[in-house]
C-alpha cells in the first residue's frame, strides 16, 4: 500500500525533529495495522493534529498530538528530563536509606550487613547527581516502556595510551596474519555496513563526554545513527563502569565519559532495529551481533580560528595519534575486518584530506598486513561529500563496493602488499598534545557550564 509507506516516512522525518524515539515507535506501530486500523489511526492522528496545531499552550509534542504520544507508549523529549528527575529523586531517597541501614547495621555490629548496604547504596550514587551527563541517558533508558525479549549480554574493555607503549616494548610490532590488505570503500550508512560484515570490528566516532553522544535528543551525527539501531539498555549498563575516563581539565561530579586518547571496546552488542525499514524491531533469531570500538576525536568547533591556527600541528598529531589508538585495539583483539568511517571529519569539522592520508600511511606502515579488509563506510552525496572525494583521492579508488547480507564484499580495492620492511613505531603523546587535549576539555567546561547556567 503505497499511500501507507509514504505517510510513514513523512512521519517518521516529522517526529524525528522532536525526538527519535517517538518516530521509531510510531512508525513500527502504524507498520503492523491493517488497513481498516491504519484509517482509523489516520482519522485520529490529523483530528488530534487539527484540535491542537493552534493550541499556543502546547509545549512539547506530547501535547500537541496525545494521540500518537498514547499509541506510541513513549515520552518526548522535553517530558522525558521531568521523569529523569522523578527517577533522580527516588534514587536519591533509596541510597539515603540504604547508607541509614549501613550506619544502623555497623552501630549494632553487623559489619557483613553494614558492607552489603553500602555497597548497593554506592551502586545508586551516579544516578543521584544531575551534572551526571552519561547516567542522564541511562535515565532516558528507564523512561522507555517499550519491551523485548531475549538474551542480551554485552562485554566490554577498555584501552589506554600506557598499554600500547608496555605492548609495543614487549613486542616490538604486529603480526603480519595476511599477505595484502584489501581497502575498500562503501557509500552506505555505518548500520548497514556492521549489521553485514563478519569477523568484524566497527569504530563508533565517539562523543568524549557523553556515550551515545546526542541521540536521545534526536541528533543524527554517526555515533547517534549508531545507537538508534542498537538495544541500549545493556550497552550503557556494561560500557558506563569501563568508560571510566576522566576529562584532564575540570572534573565534573560522577563524570563518567571516553575521554580523549583512549579506546573502549563493546563486544556482542544486539541490532535490534532496522534502519531501512523504518525501524521496525527484527525478530530475535534475526538480531546481529557486533563488536564496536569507542574513540573520541576532537570537537575543533570548540575554538575560534585563532585556535585553530595555534594548535594546527596538535591538531593533525592527535589525528594521527588516534587513528593508531584504534588501529592497535583492532589488532590486538584479532579482527579480520575493520569498519571504519572518517573519524572526527563530520560534525567535530577535521580535515578529510589529513585524516584519510594519516590512514593510509599506518596501513602501509606498523599496520601492513595486520588485517585482511578495511572498509571505509562514508554516508553522504557520493560525488560531492568532502570525506568521499578526499579518501577516493588518498587511496585511489574511483568507484564504491558494496556488502551483501552475508558479509561478502565486492567491487574495486586498493591492495596494500604486506612487506617484511614496514615497522611498528611507538605513537608519542607529546606534552604539545596534551596541552592542547586540556584546553578542548576546558573550552567543553565553560561551555556546559554555560549551559547549566552556573
Amino acid at each position: 500500500m503505497k499511500f501507507k509507506k509514504l505517510f510513514l516516512k513523512i512521519f517518521s522525518k516529522m517526529s524525528a525533529t522532536t525526538t527519535f524515539d517517538l518516530a521509531r515507535l510510531s512508525a513500527k506501530m502504524v507498520s503492523e495495522m491493517d488497513d481498516a486500523a491504519f484509517f482509523s489511526f489516520m482519522k485520529a492522528y490529523y483530528a488530534d493534529a487539527e484540535k491542537n496545531k493552534k493550541n499556543k499552550s502546547a509545549k512539547c509534542c506530547c501535547d500537541t498530538y496525545p494521540f500518537v504520544s498514547e499509541k506510541a507508549n513513549q515520552l518526548c523529549g522535553v517530558c522525558m528530563p521531568k521523569q529523569w528527575k522523578e527517577f533522580m529523586t527516588a534514587d536519591k531517597k533509596k541510597c539515603d536509606e540504604l547508607f541509614g541501614k549501613s550506619k544502623e547495621a555497623e552501630k549494632n555490629g553487623d559489619l557483613e550487613a553494614a558492607a552489603a548496604f553500602k555497597s548497593e547504596a554506592k551502586k545508586l550514587l551516579p544516578f543521584c547527581n544531575p551534572n551526571n551527563i552519561a547516567y542522564y541517558q541511562i535515565q532516558a533508558i528507564r523512561c522507555y516502556t517499550y519491551k523485548f525479549d531475549g538474551d542480551y549480554t554485552v562485554s566490554a574493555n577498555k584501552l589506554t595510551y600506557k598499554e600500547v607503549l608496555d605492548f609495543l616494548k614487549t613486542f616490538g610490532g604486529y603480526t603480519k596474519r595476511y599477505s595484502h590488505t584489501n581497502v575498500y570503500i562503501v557509500n552506505s550508512s555505518v548500520t548497514d555496513s556492521m549489521r553485514k560484515l563478519n569477523d568484524c570490528i566497527s569504530t563508533v566516532n565517539a562523543n568524549q563526554w557523553d556515550i551515545g553522544g546526542g541521540h536521545s535528543n534526536g541528533k543524527m551525527a554517526q555515533e547517534e545513527a549508531i545507537f538508534y539501531v542498537l538495544y541500549t539498555k545493556p550497552v550503557y549498563e556494561t560500557l558506563i563502569p569501563v568508560y571510566g575516563g576522566k576529562p584532564i581539565g575540570e572534573n565534573w561530579p560522577g563524570f563518567n565519559g571516553i575521554g580523549l586518547g583512549s579506546c573502549v571496546g563493546a563486544f556482542g552488542v544486539p541490532v535490534m532495529f532496522d534502519d531501512t525499514h523504518d525501524y521496525e524491531v527484527f525478530p530475535v533469531e534475526k538480531q546481529k551481533k557486533i563488536n564496536l570500538l569507542f574513540n573520541a576525536a576532537t570537537d575543533l568547533t570548540l575554538l575560534i580560528p585563532e585556535e585553530l591556527a595555534q594548535y594546527e600541528k596538535e591538531i593533525k598529531d592527535y589525528d594521527k595519534f588516534n587513528l593508531y589508538m584504534i588501529l592497535h585495539f583492532a589488532a590486538i583483539h584479532g579482527y579480520r575486518n575493520v569498519n571504519i568511517g572518517a573519524p572526527g571529519c563530520g560534525v567535530f569539522k577535521h580535515d578529510p584530506k589529513w585524516v584519510s592520508k594519516c590512514m593510509k600511511e599506518l596501513l602501509e606502515g606498523p599496520f601492513n598486513g595486520v588485517f585482511e579488509n578495511v572498509i571505509i563506510t562514508l554516508t553522504g552525496n557520493p560525488t560531492r561529500d568532502a570525506n568521499i572525494l578526499a579518501f577516493k583521492e588518498t587511496f585511489g579508488i574511483t568507484e564504491f563496493a558494496t556488502i551483501d547480507e552475508d558479509g561478502n564484499i565486492t567491487g574495486p580495492a586498493v591492495v596494500l602488499e604486506a612487506s617484511e620492511e614496514a615497522k611498528a613505531y611507538v605513537p608519542v603523546m607529546t606534552p604539545e598534545i596534551e596541552a592542547f587535549m586540556r584546553h578542548i576539555d576546558e573550552a567543553y567546561d565553560k561551555k556546559l557550564k554555560a549551559k547549566l547556567g552556573m
